[in-house]
């Protein structure tokens, strides 16, 4: 088999709007890319498979000519869709990280609610021991981007809701939302403020300055609350309820076995081994 892996630089943006300096140092959470590029292609090695690997900007691969594609029986395509990238031929392999920052999916179609499998089977009758390990990473206070170790965060008095910002310009929002961040965070705002139910609505970690419109929206109302420097996990413990849209949050929440309710299309992009 000819394999072609499109591998982006990893201590680059990802987005051409943010630059084209490299560092040369990978951050930790690129780190679980390298490691599952670097063993999709000694797999392949493994099996005797003639592997080419070009290396670039992750935007670059948006630019490149698609006609190289067709000398390959299988092209591994970073952090795309079939229907962003226009590629919908069926040696295309789509890979991207998923909340739980080690675990990858790899489809024909895309991840997430674009994947070719969606809307998933969860029911297999399987017990794997799966929720019961990923559990563990809540008193490890483990989450995809680092949590506070020690804050003096205190969480309001009685019941409230907790509302995880996504990065309103985020792609799990473009392609797989039918509502925005800021629209449901006032519906929430408001729906609570109504029926005297307090909200905690947390800013999403890796990009605060988008996170501007949405610490707006709670200031206008006396039942809610803005935190930025708490752990995920302790606003998850305290909360009543989650409130999610298209966040990688929602699948915590699972772990938690928090009530939960889904605005969006398509909650995490979590694969149980089979």
């Amino acid at each position: 088999m000819k394999v072609l892996l499109l591998s982006p630089f990893l201590d680059a943006p990802f987005k051409k709007s943010a630059g084209t300096h490299r560092s040369g140092h990978i951050i930790p959470i690129r780190q679980y890319w390298k490691n599952f590029i670097e063993g999709t292609i000694q797999k392949h090695r493994d099996r005797g498979d003639d592997v080419t690997v070009i290396e670039n900007y992750q935007w670059y691969f948006n630019e490149m000519s698609k006609d190289v594609f067709k000398h390959y029986d299988r092209v591994y395509i970073p952090h795309r869709n079939s229907a962003q990238y226009e590629y919908h031929e069926s040696n295309a392999r789509y890979f991207h990280q998923t909340v739980f920052p080690w675990l990858f999916t790899i489809d024909s179609k895309g991840w997430g609610g674009t994947n070719s499998k969606h809307p998933f089977d969860y029911h297999s009758g399987k017990d794997l021991g799966v929720f019961e390990n990923l559990q563990k990473r809540i008193a490890a206070n483990d989450s995809k981007f680092d949590q506070p170790m020690d804050n003096h965060w205190i969480p309001p008095k009685g019941d409230y809701i907790f509302f995880p910002c996504q990065i309103p310009h985020d792609e799990t929002i473009l392609f797989h939302s039918d509502v925005g961040v800021v629209e449901a965070l006032t519906n929430i705002c408001s729906w609570a403020n109504q029926n005297k139910i307090q909200v905690v609505a947390k800013g999403h970690p890796i990009n605060p300055g988008s996170m501007e419109q949405c610490q707006q929206v709670t200031v206008r109302f006396d039942n809610v609350t803005w935190v930025d420097n708490c752990s995920i996990h302790d606003a998850l413990s305290n909360c009543k309820a989650v409130y999610t849209i298209n966040s990688g949050v929602g699948m915590e929440a699972l772990l938690h076995e928090k009530a939960q309710k889904q605005l969006y299309k398509y909650l995490g992009e979590f694969f149980l081994p089979c």
